[in-house]
């Protein structure tokens, strides 16, 4: 395949003064050269798929121009609802055998996170979870990794849309030119506030840390202009709440109180910054100041059950007479009686420091008549709430109570509603704090407390019983992409736990499985290589018992 345009990389830490040198060109000669690249890169992604040729390409071209097609596919289609099955399509093909395929990919999967500003967190799990890929095309003795790529392609775009673009001629500008200019300036200003808000999304699915959050935030605070202004906003209104909860007590807290000392001083009307920036900083400090609670909430998209519920509240304005059952958006049994006083009884229970075990297990003999699976829904709920401090797990305290679950947890069912109690306290009540969720997940899994199989029930939801909870849901199933993709390599490790996906499945999975018409895409992926290892293994004692016939036919 053709070697693309490629766009000079700049490094973390590395200036447009460094790439200046290193090159032996004048800075207005590097801009120039940087402009042109991007506005060929900008006519090559404006032009209609028509006018694009594909004929007489050679097999490796046709199969690379395939493999990008099934990859901004896949990068199309995604949605909190099928957020797994386009991950696993993502995943199957990624190009991690051509660089040049890598970061062409990895340049589209940018542009659309800053283009499309509903789906920037979407992109950024993504980018999360498959942050690990290694690159089998090594050109320099350098081990690239597709987290790698993406944070160089976000720099990159970072360092190119910050610098200006001014005029270096020594004649004065036309009218027409002052005008392209200014489009170019407006067009950079939009790619870097989409940056920003990227990489705030970056920071929130936990794939750069604060140290690398800070290095955007110091270049941007340093620069007065309205583009840098404009995307530091950007970027601490997207992650604000979680970098104050995470530099606290660290080496950045110094650094991160001189940054609203700089808001502050640039907000002031001495400072004279156009209105809409100083309004900007001003409602950047009153967000901090109200504890990080927006006005409207955050623009996300919508899930089926989001639209539905959206509709039936419209249907039930149109028609007040009419009854119209709850959408099943709404917490289903939170505010169940026998929901409620059991949580706050074993919460009780837990409080007082006495033996748990024969206080709960007594009392809920003697007066527990719900059903089983609203118990351990309750119970979970309890758990959680006496070991969640703030927003972290004391694992001490969970590691002994979970001992408590594992007593009650006998079933399916009851491992899916101790999952359902997990995302209402995590996910619907606390806000989904940044890394909780995972953790609470992988103690319940080393544990054996909930299975994989399990797992994968409550995400698919394919046995429907018991309807408890799905409020929170996508968010929960989005936070927890690297986990899942963890716990399907660890699923098909040979070990000695290791057994065939359709033995761990029982007959109503498989009915209810081929009901649907459909399987969550690592069971399929499961199902495929198992029968490939089958076929193999036929294919092996074919040949042996072919050699043993040939061996004996000789001797005699």
């Amino acid at each position: 395949m053709a070697p693309i345009n490629k766009f000079y990389s700049i490094r973390p830490g590395e200036s447009l003064e460094e790439l200046k040198r290193k090159r032996g060109l004048s800075l207005c000669e590097l801009l120039d050269e940087l402009d042109r690249i991007e506005d060929e890169n900008e006519e090559q992604d404006n032009l209609p798929v028509r006018e694009l040729n594909f004929e007489n390409l050679s097999d490796e071209d046709r199969q690379a121009q395939d493999q990008l097609k099934r990859l901004r596919g896949a990068l199309n289609k995604l949605a909190p609802d099928n957020f797994y099955v386009q991950l696993m399509e993502i995943q199957d093909n990624v190009p991690a055998h051509n660089n040049h395929l890598m970061k062409l990919f990895v340049k589209q999967l940018v542009e659309k996170a800053i283009d499309e500003e509903c789906y920037s967190l979407l992109y950024a799990h993504v980018c999360k979870a498959l942050q690990n890929i290694e690159l089998l095309e090594v050109e320099d003795e350098t081990v690239y990794n597709f987290g790698g790529v993406v944070l160089e392609e976000c720099y990159n775009k970072f360092c190119y849309n910050r610098s200006s673009s001014n005029w270096w001629s020594p004649n004065e500008p036309t009218e027409s030119e002052v005008i392209e200019l200014e489009a170019k300036e407006g067009r950079k200003r939009k790619k870097l506030v989409g940056i920003m808000r990227f990489i705030g999304d970056l920071y929130k699915s936990g794939m750069i840390d604060v140290k690398d959050v800070f290095r955007y935030v110091k270049k941007l605070e340093q620069e007065d202009n309205e583009k840098c202004i404009e995307s530091l906003c950007k970027l601490l209104t997207t992650a604000g709440k979680e970098l104050e909860t995470a530099v606290l007590q660290t080496e950045f807290e110094s650094d991160w109180y001189s940054v609203w000392e700089r808001i502050l001083e640039l907000s002031n009307k001495e400072r004279g910054l156009p209105l809409r920036q100083r309004f900007l900083l001003m409602n950047l400090l009153d967000l901090m100041n109200g504890g990080w609670v927006p006005r409207l909430p955050p623009v996300a998209p919508k899930t089926y059950v989001e639209i539905v519920a959206e509709n039936q509240t419209l249907h039930e304005k149109n028609e007040p007479a009419q009854k119209v059952e709850k959408a099943v958006t709404e917490s289903v049994i939170s505010n169940e009686p026998t929901v409620v006083a059991t949580e706050q009884e074993i919460l009780k229970f837990l409080k007082s420091g006495q033996d748990v075990y024969t206080h709960i297990s007594n009392w809920e003999i003697e007066n527990y008549k719900g059903r089983k699976t609203w118990f351990i829904y309750a119970m979970t709920r309890a758990v959680l709430r006496f070991c969640v401090v703030g927003n972290t797990l004391d694992n001490q305290r969970f590691a002994e109570l979970i001992k408590l679950l594992q007593k009650y947890i006998n079933s399916r069912q009851a491992e899916v509603a101790c999952m359902y109690g997990v995302q209402y306290i995590i996910v619907a009540e606390k806000g989904n704090p940044k890394g909780l969720l995972e953790h609470v997940c992988e103690m319940l899994h080393q544990t054996h407390t909930v299975s994989y199989i399990a797992f994968l029930d409550w995400r698919e939801n394919w046995s429907k019983s018991p309807v408890l909870e799905v409020q929170g849901k996508a968010d929960a199933q989005i936070t927890l992409a690297t986990f899942f993709i963890k716990l399907f390599w660890e699923s098909i490790r040979p070990s000695s736990r290791y057994k065939s996906i359709v033995k761990e499945l029982n007959s109503f999975d498989l009915e209810h499985l081929v009901s649907m018409a459909k399987l969550p895409p690592e069971i399929g992926k499961r199902i495929k290589m198992e029968e490939e290892r089958e076929q193999s293994e036929l294919n092996r004692r074919e040949r042996d018992d072919n050699f043993a016939f040939t061996l004996s036919s000789n001797a005699h």
